[in-house]
């Protein structure tokens, strides 16, 4: 199967995991031109950059696009995600 993105063809492969996908996917998810990640971005700040919570609880942290702004207005946060190359920030604990 194929699918259209804008100037590029994928082949979406049956044999490949998600998990898999993700993974490699994630060496350039911030870098390639996505104009609904980048809007996402804008919105969740705009919507959560004047709250303070004391916990956060982000599941699915993928690029921790938005950890870092979690990050900023929790006292704890919690990100959780599975992809290996997404974990820029990961300590390894």
């Amino acid at each position: 199967m194929m699918c259209l993105n804008g100037c590029r063809n994928y082949t979406i492969r049956e044999d490949v995991s998600i998990k898999t996908a993700y993974n490699n996917w994630a060496a350039t998810y911030d870098l390639d031109r996505n104009l609904t990640r980048d809007l996402d971005r804008v919105v969740t700040r705009k919507i959560l950059a004047h709250r303070r919570c004391r916990s956060i609880l982000e599941i699915g942290c993928g690029t921790e696009k938005n950890t870092i702004l979690l990050a900023e207005i929790g006292e704890r946060v919690l990100a959780l995600g599975w992809c290996r190359s997404y974990s820029k920030n990961d300590q390894g604990g």
